[in-house]
């Protein structure tokens, strides 16, 4: 069956309902039944309320009532669906390959956004959940890579390696501002932190130990530097008054 029949058969349908319709409103105020459209292999039931509005001039219905909708291409292909789930509603997208290429969706937990690729990987999810708005960005192997997202602290902004694992992450709150950086393995290696009272640089090295500390603060700034034993080695302070002082 051909599309244009396919549609022949639903505008038919569609007029049977209205005129069913019209005959029930002077009789009772009830539901009257429903129409099964099928389009290639999507079933949709669409249940005609006695409240339906029609259009009696065009003898064309305005306002239906369904759980589902499906729209179709030229071929019989799905490109589009409009459904009610269980705690929401959902838009799924499709290209010409039948493949998802976008989804939004309405729940108890708050509204989101999916993308996909041309193989079925989702690429990008924008939500915002009880927690606040989040945007989440995935390779084509569907690892997260980067995530941006803003709570009731701040935003904050995490970047992640093939692996999935996190490798830095910027955050800014009521106390400043922060930059971490982790290693391969997991490990912190170097921090910059822009406080209220003082600014400061700490890099760590692969077994997790301070090697080096560069601050600036209201009194002046200094650099510690720390040998493997944990000991500083080398430092250096100039004060506010413009005295410097240093070990080696």
């Amino acid at each position: 069956m051909t599309t244009e029949e396919r549609l022949e058969i639903l505008e038919r349908e569609l007029v049977e309902a209205q005129e069913r319709l019209r005959r029930a409103r002077s009789r009772m105020r009830r539901v009257l039944g429903g129409l099964i459209v099928c389009v290639g292999l999507e079933v949709v039931w669409v249940a005609v309320k006695p409240e339906t509005v029609l259009a009696q001039d065009a003898g064309a219905v305005r306002e239906v009532s369904a759980t589902s909708f499906v729209v179709v291409d030229e071929r019989g292909e799905t490109r589009a669906r409009l459904e009610a789930r269980e705690g929401g509603a959902a838009l799924s997208l499709f290209d010409e390959n039948g493949k998802l290429r976008t989804f939004l969706i309405e729940h108890k937990h708050g509204p989101g956004l999916g993308l996909y690729d041309e193989n079925g990987k989702l690429r990008a999810r924008l939500e915002a959940g009880e927690a606040g708005p989040a945007l989440d960005l995935f390779d084509e192997n569907g690892k997260a890579r980067a995530m941006l997202h803003t709570d009731k602290d701040g935003p904050g902004l995490s970047l992640f390696d093939e692996n999935g694992d996190e490798r830095a992450a910027l955050r800014a709150d009521k106390n400043g501002m922060g930059l971490s950086l982790w290693d391969d393995k997991g490990k912190s290696c170097a921090s910059l932190a822009a406080g209220k009272d003082r600014p400061g640089l700490t890099l760590v090295d692969e077994n997790g130990e301070l090697r080096a500390w560069l601050g600036a603060g209201k009194d002046g700034s200094g650099l510690i530097l720390v040998d493997e034993n944990g000991k500083s080695s080398a430092w250096l302070r100039a004060d506010k008054d413009s005295s410097v002082k240093n070990f080696l």
